[in-house]
């Protein structure tokens, strides 16, 4: 069987590789680590190849060299991939944080509900790592899921995205603090917040910690 031409190959699994990393640095994790790992394949690979370059029968080691290079390119990325998850929640949340600032139809609202609760169940199960570098993905999240909340509880009485977190604890402790953080500036007497209010002090009322 004839095999791809290794050297392109290899350049085009770089340049995805190159662009996995960008991608997860725009998410404010630490990347300098890929960085050096990246630079560490790719010094690899030009050494062996313009060592060759003397030699005019050297194309069979060429092709090995870049073959090398594509095994640990690709063994690289699925080091990368633990972060696919951060990177489609976030980029949804800002697809979702735009259209928070336009009036939304309950059709609209019912929709993204349901996405939100993909997304929570997506990143309910995310790889583990150090919680600082997944803080803002993570924070901004629960904050989308809230306002989505809050549009459920206006439009229909109740929250699907609630009613489908409130098993899971770790849903229920960052609720809980959007919760709080809202009940201290919600306006009671206003009448256009009274069914809101009752709502999330009924979710208040399970108890301390909890929503």
């Amino acid at each position: 069987m004839k095999i791809n031409d290794q050297a392109i190959e290899y350049k085009s699994l770089l340049q995805k590789t190159k662009s996995a990393i960008e991608d997860i640095e725009t998410l404010g994790f630490d990347t300098k680590p890929y960085y050096d790992m990246l630079n560490k394949i790719i010094d690899s690979v030009e050494n062996n190849v313009d060592s060759r370059q003397a030699d005019s029968t050297a194309t069979m080691f060429l092709t090995m060299d870049y073959s090398k290079g594509i095994e640990h390119l690709k063994n690289f990325y699925l080091i990368l991939e633990k972060y696919e998850a951060y990177f489609t929640i976030m980029n949804a949340c800002k697809f979702l944080e735009i259209k928070l600032k336009k009036s939304l139809s309950k059709e609209e609202v019912e929709v993204y509900s349901k996405e939100i609760i993909n997304m929570l169940n997506k990143l309910r199960y995310s790889e583990t790592i150090k919680y600082e570098d997944e803080q803002k993905v993570v924070e901004k999240a629960f904050n989308i899921a809230y306002q989505f909340i809050k549009l459920e509880l206006i439009n229909f009485g109740e929250s699907k995205i609630y009613e489908s977190s409130k098993d899971h604890e770790i849903d229920c402790s960052f609720f809980n603090e959007c919760i709080l953080k809202d009940l201290e500036h919600i306006n009671l007497s206003d009448p256009k917040y009274e069914s809101l209010s009752l709502e999330l002090y009924e979710m208040k009322s399970k108890g301390l910690g909890k929503s």
